[in-house]
């Protein structure tokens, strides 16, 4: 028998046994607690920028690239943004900076960094509606505009969430009681929503129909709207894309397919078949057929 069995019943053994487990305790704690980060415990995402304060953010803070901020003791002029949560927008910040939301421009100079000029008003490119400053949505042609010129009035709900009206979604557009959005991947839709492929911009709504990759013989047949030809007679469905990452390849009658993200006529970015490289962006390359 072991020494601590021996004296067990002994009360120094109860003190010596009760001091290791504390200890012990303290340690584990202590090694716990090393693990998480005060910088990451207190990082909280959001997804509608500019908005401040709740529901989007805690009192204090407001919306900035995707991550709450604490409100600034000044503006950050040219974003367009109420930096520091005093109810304007680049207030104090005069008339030579850099154009932000809306700003009249006559080219892309004459914007803040991350905007371009669009029908002569400073304005950023956008895959949905959240993408985009407050009181802007984004448009079919994947361009943020205000949402007053689009005579819409806009709310905070996401693409595929319940709504009863189109002032209650982030996009200003509610349709068979669900908020709808333009989008570029179906990663931007929700509530069982898809990206469907549309001539005049791509936009989520219900995910019925085959998915990508699927044999189709019409576009209807698809949950993104649009059956496209790989060859040998063979048609499947597409999906949007952001880059050809997104596509991948696939095996048809024992014969590899490999697609990549282009823009097939009369609709937005799509995956489309044909013959491709391995070179990615960036990389040197000696022709088309190397990318």
């Amino acid at each position: 028998m072991s020494r601590p069995d021996r004296y067990a019943g002994s009360p120094g053994f109860a003190r010596w046994f009760a001091l290791v487990t504390l200890l012990g305790g303290a340690a584990a704690c202590m090694a716990a607690c090393s693990l998480a980060l005060p910088g990451e415990l207190d990082r909280i995402e959001c997804r509608s920028e500019g908005v401040v304060g709740p529901p989007v953010c805690d009192p204090g803070q407001v919306c900035l690239e995707g991550v709450c901020t604490a409100c600034a003791l000044s503006e950050r002029c040219g974003n367009g943004l109420d930096d520091d949560c005093n109810g304007a927008a680049d207030d104090g910040c005069g008339d030579s900076g850099p154009g932000g939301w809306g700003e009249s421009c006559s080219g892309d100079a004459q914007c803040a960094a991350g905007f371009l000029c669009a029908a002569s008003r400073c304005t950023r490119t956008c895959c949905r509606s959240e993408d985009c400053g407050p009181g802007w949505v984004c448009s079919s042609g994947g361009l943020c505009q205000e949402a007053a010129l689009l005579n819409r009035s806009v709310g905070l709900l996401r693409a595929g969430e319940l709504c009863s009206a189109p002032k209650d979604c982030r996009s200003g557009l509610c349709e068979s009681g669900r908020c709808i959005d333009t989008c570029c991947a179906h990663s931007d839709c929700g509530g069982g929503l898809t990206c469907a492929i549309n001539p005049s911009g791509n936009v989520c709504r219900p995910g019925t129909g085959l998915t990508y990759g699927s044999t189709c013989s019409d576009n209807d047949q698809c949950a993104a709207n649009l059956c496209r030809s790989v060859g040998s007679g063979v048609k499947l469905c597409s999906s949007p894309c952001c880059s050809s990452y997104d596509c991948g390849s696939f095996n048809v009658a024992g014969i590899r397919v490999d697609m990549a993200c282009g823009y097939p006529s009369g609709v937005g970015a799509a995956c489309v078949s044909g013959n491709y490289g391995n070179g990615a962006v960036g990389t040197t390359c000696t022709g088309a057929g190397d990318c």
